[in-house]
This record gives structure tokens, sequence and C-alpha cells, in this order.
């Protein structure tokens, strides 16, 4: 079981990764207030599409793909959804770069305090100071939000991506006989597309622009060595996030969780030896295991957790707990942690068990 100190640590750094999940819920809030715009105006041509269906059904001439380039509505859907989500994709950016910028200042400060308070219960004695944080070594994140980067391609995306799906929504309808409720509904889910994929990147990019912070200032610090996972254990947490719970990492590696992980880095100190002092037996605590932790719940929560058939397999002796991590790479965001899938346990593919420093 994890010391009481292990224990205060764990729910500070915890605090910490809350608190910057509330800071980007309002970013979020933010961004859904001033979509919302688009999809009024989006609606009006929407509605405007559905008045004229009917009443062309109404009058026996049932719409065909020929009705709608006719009658002009087509376009007039597709280019005002252009339009409108192209006008508001710079509204994002601007509104992903503040938070991040926001999230960079936040982990700077309670990197120092979590730190801080590591060397104070880990080495008494021992002062934990810091070199200031270059900038440029930040460069590989927050070089996502430069104009034309990954960020501003993914959102200047989207305005064409929900053209074309509502178009292709639209000629369905008309060519199946889909009635306008259900053309309502598929315009709905697709005009939703671009509001996901913006409140995604937002989570996504604060948590690394975080992260990546975390970790430089570990490392700009005379008493930190390594960082321990640390996973928000319930029953809510991702089976891969679980496992790498407690798992120790080189401060040179970042924490590469999946989209709105909420896992944060804990700061291990460097051992007495480490720093020069040899003879000291070592006084860093441990944490237990995420494993350890789900071994010890009761069914339900390892059901709750695992989800049904991965904790049969599990029972059964099929699969390991750790068989569950996958690691996967993108050339534009890097590494990424997340749960494997039973045909990909099955199939051998992207294995990545967790390895614990000695």
């Amino acid at each position: 079981m994890p010391t009481q100190y292990a224990s205060q640590l764990l729910e500070r750094a915890q605090r910490y990764r809350d608190d910057l999940e509330a800071g980007t819920q309002e970013s979020v809030d933010r961004l859904l207030r001033s979509y919302q715009r688009v999809l009024e105006r989006v609606d009006v041509e929407v509605q405007g599409l559905v008045k004229k269906m009917e009443a062309a059904r109404l009058a026996g001439t049932p719409p065909s793909p020929a009705w709608l380039y006719q009658q002009r509505r087509l376009g007039a859907v597709t280019d005002t959804i252009q339009a409108e989500v192209r006008r508001w994709a710079p509204l994002a950016e601007r509104e992903v770069r503040d938070q991040t910028y926001r999230a960079v200042r936040s982990a700077e400060r309670e990197a120092q305090d979590l730190a801080t308070e590591a060397a104070r219960q880990s080495l008494p004695g021992v002062e934990a100071t810091f070199t200031d944080v270059n900038p440029e070594n930040l460069v590989s994140v927050l070089g996502h939000l430069e104009p034309g980067g990954p960020v501003s391609g993914l959102l200047s995306a989207l305005a064409g991506e929900a053209a074309d799906q509502a178009e292709a929504a639209i000629l369905q309808a008309v060519m199946l006989g889909k009635g306008s409720d259900w053309l309502t509904r598929e315009l709905a889910r697709v005009m939703d597309v671009p509001r996901w994929r913006a409140e995604t990147i937002a989570r996504t990019e604060a948590l690394r622009a975080y992260r990546e912070t975390t970790r430089q200032t570990f490392l700009a610090s005379n008493v930190v060595g390594s960082w321990l996972w640390s996973a928000a254990l319930d029953r809510r947490t991702c089976p891969a996030c679980l496992v790498m719970h407690g798992t120790e990492h080189p401060a040179t590696e970042t924490l590469d969780g999946h989209p709105r992980c909420r896992c944060a880095m804990v700061p291990r100190t460097k051992t007495w030896e480490e720093l020069g002092l040899d003879g000291i037996p070592d006084t860093r605590p441990t944490i237990q295991p995420g494993k350890d932790w789900l071994t010890g719940q009761s069914a339900a929560t390892q059901r709750a957790v695992l989800g049904t058939r991965k904790w049969a397999a599990w029972k059964r002796g099929d699969i390991s707990l750790d068989d569950l991590v996958a690691r996967t790479h993108s050339p534009e965001w890097g590494t990424m942690r997340r749960e494997r899938s039973m045909v990909e346990i099955r199939e051998g593919r992207n294995p990545n068990p967790p390895t614990v420093l000695p």
C-alpha cells in the first residue's frame, strides 16, 4: 500500500490535474457557445430545404438529385455550412491556443510545487532548486499551434468535411426516400462533428502542453530523477491507464496518454547515491501498482473497468493485464498509449507492456 506521503502527493497531483480539466472545460464551454451560432444559421437553410422537400412530396413529385440542383437547395445548405464553419474555425483555434498557453503557465508553477514537496518528504535537508525552463524546449508541443500547423490544419478542414458529409446525407435522403425527420437528425449528427472534434483538440492540446511543461520543469530541477504514472483509480479508469499506474519513467520520457486521459505525472526524487551521498538508505516511498489495486477490487468493479469480455478472459488466464496496453505512433502527434482490443491481443498487434524502472 502507498505511504501517507505518497497518497498525499498523488492527491495533490490529481487535484492539479482536475484544476486543468476545470479550466479546459471553461474554454470548451466558450467554444460551444460560439458554435451554437453556427448551428442556428445552418438550421435556417436546413429547414428551408426540408420545407421544399415536403412541398414537393405533397405535390406528387418526390425530390430527386436533379430536383435538388434545380431548386438550388443543396448548394444553399452546403455553402452555408462551409462559410459558417470556416468563419468559426479561427475562433476555435484562438481558444485552443489561449487555453494551451494557460496550461503551460500553470504547469511550471505546479510542477515546481510537486517537486519541492517530493524533496521535502524524501530527501530531508535537501532544498529543491530549479533553472528556468527554456521556451525553446516546448517548441515540439507549442509548434502544433502555429499558423499552418497541425491544429490549424485540423480545424480548417472541418468546414469541407462537414459540407461533404451533409451533401452525402441529403443525396441519400432523396435517393432512398427518407423522411424529413431522418434528414434533420442526420444533418444534426453531421454538424455535431466539428464541435466534437474541436473539443477533443482543445482538451488534448491543453493536456499535451501541461505534461510537456511538467516534464521540462522536472528536468530543470536538481532533485527529480524520474516520475510515476498516476491514474485516477475508479470504475471509469481506462484499463491501459490503470495498468500504467505506479510505473516509473525517466524524466526524459513524456506521459503519452490517450485523448482526454485523466492521468498525471508525480515526481520521484533521485536517490541519495545519485546526489553523491553514499550509505544512506533509500527513503523514497512507492505507490501501489494499478494492477494490484484492481486485483483487490470486487468483481463488479473489475468488470466495470475491463468490460465483461476482457474480465472473463483475464479471470480464465487467457490474457494478462499487461496485454491491455497498446502504444501507437502518429507522425504528427507522436506516441499514444491506449486500451488494446481483444482482436489486437489475439493477432499480436501493438503490444506495449509497461516497463518499470529498477
